[in-house]
């Protein structure tokens, strides 16, 4: 359970894509997770999502940071 990804929530909700992404910045590696959510209008579905993403394998002494961030204020044309 180490390598999980858990998307927990309280409403219904489809996901269209997720993709891992690894990168080296500065010789340091680092992953991305992109989730795409299907927002086209249900019933039961609003046009708000809320959610946890639980990432077990990510410990205390690991940085979290926002990658599109990083790379616009180092190279805009990386990042879309």
């Amino acid at each position: 359970m180490n390598n999980a990804i858990f998307i927990l929530t309280d409403q219904p909700i489809d996901i269209d894509r997720l993709h891992i992404c690894t990168w080296d910045l500065h010789g340091k590696g680092a992953f991305e997770i992109g989730i795409e959510f299907d927002l086209r209008e249900k019933e039961d579905q609003t046009d708000k999502v809320e959610f946890l993403l639980s990432l077990p394998f990510i410990g205390k002494e690991d940085k979290v940071l926002c990658l599109a961030r990083t790379l616009l204020t180092e190279n805009s044309a990386n990042c879309k």
